[in-house]
């Protein structure tokens, strides 16, 4: 009941001018108030509806639904942050480079080959990857790492569940040369975390690092970890 009250809470802060209803469950009080601002007793105008839902599962009536998955939308996502990305990071001449230039048409094109030839990632089994990759983000949050190499701009993201994905943000190192980038030579990253509705960083990479390896603390991290209910390094 646990996992179905976070579902609906998560619901309830999305869509905040929905009517919600419950019909089969109850919600007990959360630690932060009363559940009642959550799912609301069902109006008289509806029970006999709900009665017919209820009658049609005790016959044993079969439903059937159908899902549908739009195939690529990953894609479209990263090409759209590495763009946004780019340009907060690099100003307009960002925009005009033939990279970002294909990462727009990435955002827009239908087929899955095409589109995957006008954004490029790295390999996740690489040999600088495959030691820190367990260590890039925090378990229930949004890593996004920022990190100027020598020929690429890459954006490595961290999902709740552990998951990692990368695209490659530019590939023009003049564009990162300025010194006000100077700080993404060594990475620069952001832990969110929506259940606080907060971000934190930006971080320094090495910094993170070494909390993350027991090495040295950084208070700020500490903060946010203490927040989590269950979670052990």
């Amino acid at each position: 009941m646990q996992k179905i009250g976070l579902a609906i809470r998560s619901f309830a802060r999305q869509f905040k001018k929905a009517s919600r209803y419950a019909g089969n469950f109850d919600l007990l009080p959360s630690k932060q108030g009363d559940s009642s601002d959550l799912v609301a007793t069902l109006p008289s105008d509806l029970t006999s509806e709900l009665t017919m839902l209820q009658n049609s599962a005790r016959s044993g009536d079969t439903w059937s639904a159908r899902v549908t998955q739009q195939i690529g939308f990953e894609e479209r996502f990263l090409a759209k942050i590495a763009l946004g990305m780019g340009y907060k990071l690099m100003g307009e001449a960002y925009l005009d480079t033939t990279y970002a230039k294909g990462l727009r048409q990435a955002m827009w094109e239908k087929d899955h080959q095409a589109r995957s030839k006008l954004l490029r990632g790295i390999p996740l089994t690489s040999t600088h990857l495959q030691s820190i990759k367990d260590y890039l983000g925090l378990p229930g949050t949004y890593g996004l790492l920022l990190w100027a190499q020598k020929d690429i701009f890459l954006l490595l993201m961290t999902l709740p569940g552990g998951a990692v994905t990368s695209v490659v943000i530019s590939e023009d190192p003049h564009l990162w040369s300025d010194h006000e980038l100077e700080q993404y030579r060594d990475g620069i990253i952001f832990v969110i975390a929506p259940q606080l509705q907060s971000c934190l960083g930006p971080i320094a990479f090495p910094d993170f690092l070494a909390h993350r390896l027991g090495n040295i603390p950084h208070p700020d991290v500490e903060q946010l970890e203490s927040a989590r209910v269950g979670w052990k390094a």
